[in-house]
């Protein structure tokens, strides 16, 4: 944990002149103004994701741009890990497939049809 915690403190100044440069986008994604800040900001993260080593896209939606990353394959298999998630994310996955895929998983789509709404 120590060889972790000193590459953290020597590479502080970095950590958060990257992070400042990530938050000085006005990527207010409900301001209709912003919308090609909100484009330049995940260009921004895809570069900056490959920079450090991921693999990193740019998935368009007909809304704003998904931008998915993951580290690089090893070729070694994964630890199951119970009780944790998979991956990280932002936002509703339901939300996400629907923009990817233009339609629902068929699991959401029955829940929204059992539960009589519509979907948002």
């Amino acid at each position: 944990m120590q060889p972790v915690l000193d590459y953290l403190k020597q590479n502080q100044s970095r950590f958060l002149a990257e992070f400042c440069e990530y938050l000085r986008f006005p990527s207010v994604s409900a301001q209709p103004q912003h919308k090609h800040d909100v484009r330049a900001c995940a260009e921004w993260l895809v570069a900056h994701c490959r920079q450090i080593g991921l693999e990193a896209r740019l998935c368009e939606t007909p809304g704003h741009p998904v931008v998915v990353a993951k580290t690089p394959a090893t070729g070694e298999p994964r630890r199951a890990r119970p009780g944790k998630p998979g991956r990280p994310h932002y936002g509703s996955r339901r939300r996400l497939n629907r923009e990817l895929t233009g339609r629902l998983s068929t699991r959401a789509a029955a829940r929204i049809t059992k539960a009589r709404i519509s979907p948002t």
